[in-house]
Parts: structure tokens; sequence; C-alpha cells
């Protein structure tokens, strides 16, 4: 249901947003680019691993740590982005990442 939603809605506000869209992405058929074009099928297969197993894990662990773990990801994208691709985290980046811990840490059960 979302593939069906978001992707003819990017597809329509993409060149809106960034005018040579369609442009980039046919270059990813050029043999110079096959490193990058298998970056992004494999970023889109972790994508949707996350998300298949986040949804069976909703339904299996308490709500709480279901959302803490879904609103936890981006960090962890972030941080692997860092290391694969050497785009390091902004000071923005950073802070978001800080509050969105210290918020699940904040939420975390204690057990007695």
């Amino acid at each position: 249901m979302r593939m069906l939603l978001v992707v003819p809605l990017m597809a329509f506000l993409a060149p809106k947003l960034y005018s040579s869209t369609w442009k980039d992405i046919g270059q990813l058929w050029n043999l110079e680019q096959r490193s990058l074009l298998m970056q992004a099928v494999g970023c889109g297969v972790l994508m949707f691993l996350y998300l298949a197993l986040l949804y069976i894990c909703i339904g299996m662990i308490p709500a709480g740590i279901a959302l803490t773990l879904f609103f936890t990801y981006p960090i962890f994208t972030a941080l692997l982005s860092w290391r694969l691709f050497g785009e390091s985290p902004t000071l923005l980046g950073w802070s978001v990442m800080g509050l969105v811990f210290l918020g699940s840490g904040l939420t975390m059960p204690l057990t007695q």
C-alpha cells in the first residue's frame, strides 16, 4: 500500500524538487556507475528488510519498544552511511541523534 502511494508521488515531485532527477537515474545504467547502482539496490533491499522485520516485531513485542525501534532506525542509517559512504553527520545530525537516544533511554521501562 505504501509503495502504491509513495512511488507515484515521488515520481511526480522529484523533478520539481531536483530538475535533473530522470537524467541522473538514467546515468545509473552506465558501466561507470554500476557500483552506485548496486549501492542503491542494496539500500533498497535493506530498507525493505528493515520494514518487514519492524512490522513483524510490532506484532510480537510491546508497542513502546517497537516504537523505540522505529524512531532509532534513522540513527543507525546515519551511522552506517558514515561508515560505508564516508558521509559524516553534521552538528545538527549529532544533536538529533543524541536527543533520540536520550528519549529512548527515558522511555525504557525500569525492571525490578
